[in-house]
């Protein structure tokens, strides 16, 4: 392929999640300059909610549709009841932590507007309509940005404004996947003869179970650390850490779908003898970027968030730092993940999650006797889990990688 022919097929898709770190670290200045600690804190609270409830929506399904690559229409709304029964089981229980009742209406919006574009996402990415995603992505996300500023600013709300803003922007997503996969070929031909519900279900299981498993597991280790805090430091601790937590993770969104939906997209279209130099090349580039990019957060990031919060000084430095180092561990664990989703070894990811799961909690447990200060505790269990799991699913792919060569 020439290199004009790749500039125009990947450019915007490339910049579609800087472009789109860039919109969401707006919002995070301005939830930061425009709240007080406790409503924050809240606002925190809630992010991780919507956090939670998305990838409870998608179920792993997103990631069994591109293995299958096409599927009749009839597979695709059978698989998608299944995901939104999943999603309201999921909203019947995070209800019971919502601060505020009258918010469940928009986490139910966020959660079918999630659950509904998987199929016509997929379809998407398989057919390398990566500029057409990107779009998408962007206008959803400055849609979220102009409707939290509105919310905050005109009509006064405080950390509920997150849930609004999230559910609008989920519904636009929604509306334009829906309509950009009505220009590619969607379904198989619906005339062939249909397989039964059972053996759908069964099919889709098999690849999904291991990841649901994964994903309760991984939303466990990447969110339960705001509880922690929010438990034994208050609202006001965790809104502090919780805006650094968001202002770092926000960079692994710059660089975290690059990599994983490339690869994956490319590793189902590639015969298995050719993955791991495909990945060898990856890696490399992985550990260059994340280490410079995160290495420079690292280093103006506490900066950056005093400059715009001066008020707010209590451990910034010790969150920037710790939470960019997982960053760096995180970005290094990507496209290993990523490879076991396209090849469908899914149980290796599994194995990886369950590791990250017994390390967090066996570290919290024996850091929380030594420290004082509980978010110092998390920072440090969480960057022990983090060094763990990498190692264990690089032995993980190693093994793979043995059985094909």
């Amino acid at each position: 392929m020439k290199i004009n022919d790749l500039l125009k097929k990947y450019t915007l898709f490339s910049l579609s999640p800087l472009l789109s770190a860039f919109i969401q670290l707006a919002s995070i200045f301005l939830l930061g300059h425009s709240l007080s600690g406790p409503e924050l804190g809240i606002a925190g609270i809630y992010n991780t909610i919507v956090f939670i409830l998305v990838f409870i929506s998608d179920g792993g399904s997103s990631s069994y549709f591109i293995y299958r690559k096409f599927l009749p229409k009839y597979d695709v709304n059978l698989i998608n009841i299944f995901n939104v029964a999943i999603s309201a089981f999921a909203i019947i229980i995070i209800g019971y932590y919502v601060p505020e009742k009258s918010d469940l209406l928009g986490l139910i919006v966020v959660s079918l507007t999630v659950t509904l574009p998987l199929y016509n996402y997929a379809r998407l990415l398989v057919e390398k309509k990566y500029n057409i995603i990107a779009i998408v992505e962007l206008k959803s996300k400055l849609l979220f940005f102009i409707t939290l500023y509105i919310a905050i600013n005109e009509f006064d709300y405080q950390g509920s404004a997150v849930v609004m803003s999230w559910a609008v922007s989920y519904f636009l997503r929604y509306c334009l996947f829906w309509w950009f996969s009505k220009k590619i070929e969607s379904y198989k031909n619906d005339n062939l003869p249909q397989n039964k519900p059972a053996a759908i279900l069964k099919s889709w299981w098999m690849y999904i179970h291991n990841q649901i498993l994964s994903q309760v597991l991984n939303y466990f280790t990447i969110t339960f650390d705001i509880f922690i805090i929010s438990h034994f430091g208050g609202l006001e601790k965790v809104g502090v850490y919780s805006l650094c937590k968001d202002a770092t993770l926000k960079i692994s969104a710059v660089l975290s779908p690059v990599i994983s939906k490339l690869l994956i997209s490319h590793v189902v279209n590639i015969e298995e003898n050719k993955i791991s130099p495909m990945y060898k090349k990856v890696y490399k580039a992985t550990i260059i970027i994340s280490i410079s990019v995160f290495g420079i957060w690292a280093l103006c990031g506490s900066s950056i968030i005093h400059f715009i919060r001066p008020q707010l000084d209590q451990g910034i430095l010790t969150f920037i730092i710790g939470w960019s180092i997982c960053g760096i561990l995180r970005m290094m664990i990507n496209p290993i993940v990523s490879i076991f989703q396209a090849t469908g070894k899914t149980r290796n990811e599994l194995y990886v999650n369950i590791t990250s799961a017994v390390s967090f909690i066996f570290f919290m447990g024996m850091l929380s006797i030594y420290f004082d200060n509980i978010a110092d505790a998390v920072i440090l269990a969480l960057i022990c889990m983090y060094s763990i799991s990498f190692v264990y699913a690089t032995v993980l792919l190693r093994k793979y990688f043995s059985k094909i060569y």
